[in-house]
């Protein structure tokens, strides 16, 4: 929004002070500092990469089976996809995700950190589900189209990425954050539209035969995304930390 003028303006030997409006903006990102899913912050005792394990199996279990669950008790209203706003349905997806954070901290079974050793950084491509007949894997989505949400730990730590910050991210993006929640400024949702009613369907990704992770990220596949998300928000990112 541009800045807003008095509308009556002061005479030029009685100037007064302008009231300005600024909408927030996201956080400043660079695709750029991103690495592959491969790749790492640092090498082997030899030189080489380090491999790193993805703990991620008893999360996504998690967080499948508490979504499921919302939508089998939401069934008989349809409460899932009748929202009349996107707030309401925001608000309703909030809750569930807050929960399953909480129930996820407290599981000694599903790991903190998501990689072992620890990495800094994940990307997660949000793309429609289901996707088209012609794509049977990872590998036959094109990523450029994919809204990324970028996250990376705080510097210094010693955990990388954990399972908490991975829920509160992907939260975020898809369904901001509550009113009056302490945060960075940036509060609003930015996966989909007003109309959209996403609800994250599963998490996929790809594995070299040599057990490496390949690719740029973890795909999240939404439904309830409008059939132009991912060509209208080509290379859109929203880093976190």
């Amino acid at each position: 929004m541009s800045p807003t003028a008095p509308d009556n303006d002061p005479p030029d030997d009685d100037p007064q002070p302008v009231a300005t409006t600024t909408l927030p903006e996201p956080p400043p990102y660079t695709p750029d500092d991103w690495p592959e899913m491969g790749d790492t912050d640092d090498d082997s005792d030899d030189g080489g990469p380090v491999n790193r394990n993805l703990q991620l199996h008893e999360l996504i279990t998690l967080i499948g089976t508490r979504i499921e669950d919302s939508l089998q008790a939401a069934q008989s209203t349809e409460s899932d996809t009748s929202c009349d706003t996107r707030e309401q349905h925001n608000a309703h997806w909030r809750a569930v995700w807050e929960s399953i954070r909480e129930e996820a901290n407290a599981d000694e079974n599903i790991p903190t950190a998501l990689f072992s050793p620890p990495q800094s950084s994940i990307r997660v491509l949000v793309s429609k589900w289901p996707v088209p007949d012609d794509c049977c894997c990872c590998c036959d989505i094109n990523e450029a189209q994919c809204p990324a949400i970028s996250i990376r730990a705080p510097h210094g730590s010693e955990e990388g990425v954990t399972k908490d910050m991975f829920i509160q991210k992907v939260s975020q993006a898809m369904y901001g954050r509550a009113p009056g929640a302490d945060g960075d400024g940036y509060g609003g949702y930015w996966i989909g539209r007003e109309e959209d009613r996403p609800v994250l369907d599963h998490f996929n990704w790809m594995i070299s035969p040599g057990g490496r992770l390949t690719g740029t990220g973890i795909f999240a596949f939404v439904t309830g995304l409008s059939t132009s998300q991912n060509d209208s928000d080509v290379g859109s990112q929203y880093e976190s930390s």
